[in-house]
């Protein structure tokens, strides 16, 4: 008997790009020392390190939000010092944790 090649099932998926009204723009997500992972998001929500002045701060929407990002939107100030890390439980969507480099943990 003959080796026959398996075809795919994904052989005519196609990513299809939303419509611009769809989007988030103008995130400014991370800084040149931020390591790690700069966003994330659980079934709710996304959250996404913030330029900012200070450091320690995260930037977290709905995952409904489309537009523009409102440069004036609260930020969650979790830490004194860069977030090196964050994510959120799987068991709770809207729990996050976070870590930084000021050698602290948080669960917001």
């Amino acid at each position: 008997m003959a080796w026959r090649f398996k075809v795919s099932k994904y052989k005519n998926a196609v990513g299809v790009v939303p419509r611009k009204e769809d989007w988030l723009s103008d995130i400014k997500v991370g800084s040149p020392q931020s390591c790690g992972n700069l966003i994330k998001a659980s079934a709710a929500f996304m959250a996404f390190n913030v330029e900012n002045r200070g450091g320690g701060s995260l930037g977290v929407m709905p995952l409904s939000s489309k537009g523009r990002f409102d440069p004036n939107h609260p930020l969650l100030h979790a830490h004194s010092d860069l977030v090196t890390d964050f994510d959120f439980s799987p068991f709770d969507d809207g729990m996050l944790a976070t870590g930084s480099t000021d050698a602290c943990f948080s669960l917001q």
